[in-house]
């Protein structure tokens, strides 16, 4: 048998020896050296191909710092846990929680005290200041505070980074306050 190969397989590196097959179909000929496959140039980082048991080898051997192994869950868990009990996805609710929660207080203060700190006037007769655009203030009461609060809610427990979307709302409900504030002592 000739091998086609005019050259050395093991001195070019862009070719590979093929993996032998399990089931021969035909006669069983051994040929004098393996077939030799052509690889593809890469485009991008390579997939290390999975060992025994599903673990790939990194730099430092299997289950190197690039990859680890998988857990019994398998690997894409959806609740986002590291280990099988989930200790992650729990302290993940719970801040998500303390968020919501803190959330729910501040626009309730925004609501209920925002209006009252923003026509407070310690100078005035009765110690109440009149307001001209109370119309403005009443709608940013009525309609953007709890509009705030509902979007907040969503985005804490809805976004993949609640606690983003969290730390926003409470910002925007502290421009609220002010906004309230300012448009009460025009």
């Amino acid at each position: 048998m000739e091998n086609s190969s005019p050259a050395d397989p093991s001195a070019d590196p862009s070719v590979t020896p093929a993996a032998p097959s399990a089931a021969p179909s035909g006669p069983s000929v051994a040929p004098a050296k393996p077939a030799t496959v052509p690889m593809k140039p890469s485009t991008g980082p390579a997939e290390p191909a999975a060992g025994p048991g599903g673990h790939t080898a990194g730099p430092e051997g299997p289950a190197g710092p690039e990859r680890r192994p998988h857990g019994p869950d398998g690997p894409d868990r959806p609740d986002g846990s590291d280990g099988p009990d989930g200790s992650s996805a729990g302290a993940d609710t719970a801040l998500r929680m303390f968020l919501a929660g803190a959330v729910l207080l501040a626009g309730l203060a925004v609501f209920l005290i925002g209006p009252l700190l923003a026509v407070a006037c310690g100078s005035c007769q009765d110690g109440v200041r009149s307001v001209r655009l109370e119309g403005v203030l009443l709608a940013i009461r009525d309609f953007a505070v709890p509009i705030t609060v509902i979007t907040t809610l969503i985005g804490v427990f809805a976004a993949r980074h609640g606690g983003r979307a969290g730390c926003a709302g409470l910002g925007a409900l502290g421009l609220l306050l002010a906004a309230m504030v300012l448009v009460a002592r025009v």
